[in-house]
């Protein structure tokens, strides 16, 4: 709403700060002092002008020129009761003038009445029916209302108006695209780009498009002229890098991140993502070295969990621990973090009633995550509390399929003597993880279904 308010007004500024000519004024001082007001008010001295223009009034009250200029100026100082009568005097002289049907719909706007500012601009496309300004108006003003349909019609006029205008059809796929008629939101977003080949926020706006319709490679074709035409925005680097990774193309992600790196972009999330694809590619000391870099101008739980994730794949569990416990004193709702140092504390064996209320919290946050459900069952196992430890990796198994968590189950079953459940479940952790280490629980759990029998 600010936006237009800050566009209508100036528009109306520019309308009525034209000079008037002398015939449309009644009396040669009328005229003098209106000139001389106009001079004050380009040079913004507002209340000079008005002290002008009301001698001008005084010279000449029969003018709906001076009222409508009274008006406005009043309305640009934020006067809106003074401004609101000069309009009415202007409107009762002169029903049909555009400035004064202009003004007092933005001053409607200002105080919020849009059903009034709506009915202004009604009347001004009934009278003018070619003020492409006014349909614009009514337009933005159904958008927000929520009427969508309206706000469409008023737009196919204006492209009926302006239909080489690039703005105008950016702003009608928006509309469209709102509406969910993907396919005419395209179209009118490809013209505007046809139209202005350099225009940013429609390449962006179809990027967005693409990607809510997961046509990954036509929305990284758009990022990637985004980027052309923005090489220092990070949150294109991000989103480009995202959808490579959503098409598995991690190299390329990987390219982005450091470009935007190389760049000198300073953005934490960059850094953790290009951190990450390095501690998959077991490069830990890049990753660990751009990860302290952006913990030297950011101080960030995220930060701190990337670099535990590290420290802890070089088996550094002190270190490890000291950074998860700094991610979550930064932030307490780090899911992530949380469920991290629980779960390690149960790999340890130690800390295990700080582990469950750790566990315990993170599940709370996300309570249908199978990862953390499985947490919290195998701090349960390591406590000794194997019912309670069953029934949560039982829930877990249920909500994902995941190596680990069969594996864990499958201990869960034959501390249970369960034999039958665990050489199911080790069979499976193994079908989506070859391991030697599975493969050996499978056959001592065999063994002791043989030793049974």
């Amino acid at each position: 709403m600010k936006r237009i308010i800050f566009l209508l007004l100036s528009s109306l500024i520019f309308f009525s700060g034209c000079s008037v000519g002398k015939t449309y004024l009644n009396k040669d001082s009328a005229y003098k002092l209106y000139s001389q007001g106009l001079l004050y008010e380009n040079e913004g001295k507002n209340r000079v002008a008005i002290s002008y223009y009301q001698e001008a009034l005084a010279s000449d009250p029969s003018s709906v020129e001076i009222l409508s200029k009274l008006a406005i100026v009043y309305l640009k100082t934020g006067s809106l009761k003074r401004a609101k009568n000069f309009f009415f005097l202007a409107l009762k002289k002169d029903p049909e003038d555009k400035r004064a049907l202009r003004g007092l719909a933005l001053l409607y706007l200002i105080q919020k009445k849009v059903n009034l500012a709506i009915d202004q601009y009604e009347k001004l496309v009934q009278l003018y029916p070619k003020d492409v300004s006014s349909y614009l108006a009514l337009a933005d003003l159904y958008s927000k209302k929520g009427n969508l349909p309206e706000a469409l019609q008023f737009y196919r006029r204006i492209i009926t108006f302006s239909p080489e205008n690039a703005v105008v059809h950016y702003n009608y796929g928006l509309l469209l695209e709102q509406s969910d008629k993907k396919d005419a939101a395209e179209r009118e977003l490809r013209k505007a780009i046809e139209l202005q080949p350099n225009f940013l926020r429609a390449h962006l706006a179809l990027a967005i498009i693409y990607e809510k319709q997961k046509k990954y490679p036509p929305a990284i074709t758009q990022y990637r002229k985004v980027l052309d035409l923005n090489e220092k925005s990070p949150l294109i680097y991000q989103q480009l890098a995202r959808l490579y990774l959503e098409v598995d193309e991690t190299k390329e992600a990987k390219k982005i991140l450091e470009k935007a790196v190389n760049l000198g972009i300073k953005d934490w999330q960059i850094y953790c993502s290009l951190a990450f694809i390095y501690y998959q590619e077991e490069k830990l000391n890049s990753a660990r070295m751009l990860l302290e870099k952006a913990l030297s101008w950011e101080k960030n739980s995220t930060i701190y969990f990337y670099l535990a994730l590290i420290l802890d794949k070089e088996d550094k569990k002190e270190e490890t621990i000291s950074h998860l416990k700094e991610a979550i004193r930064l932030d307490s709702n780090s899911h992530l973090a949380l469920n991290y140092l629980g779960y390690l504390y149960a790999e340890e064996g130690i800390n295990l009633k700080e582990a469950e209320k750790l566990v315990k919290r993170a599940v709370r946050l996300e309570p249908d995550n199978g990862a953390y459900i499985d947490s919290l069952g195998w701090v349960y196992f390591k406590m000794g509390k194997i019912k309670k430890a069953r029934i949560l990796l039982e829930k877990a198994a249920a909500l994902e399929r995941d190596a680990e968590i069969y594996e864990h189950l499958g201990e869960v079953y034959s501390k249970s003597r369960l034999y039958l459940d665990a050489l199911a479940s080790f069979a499976k952790s193994l079908e989506l993880k070859p391991s030697e280490k599975i493969r050996r629980k499978l056959e001592s759990v065999y063994k002791l279904i043989r030793d049974e029998h």
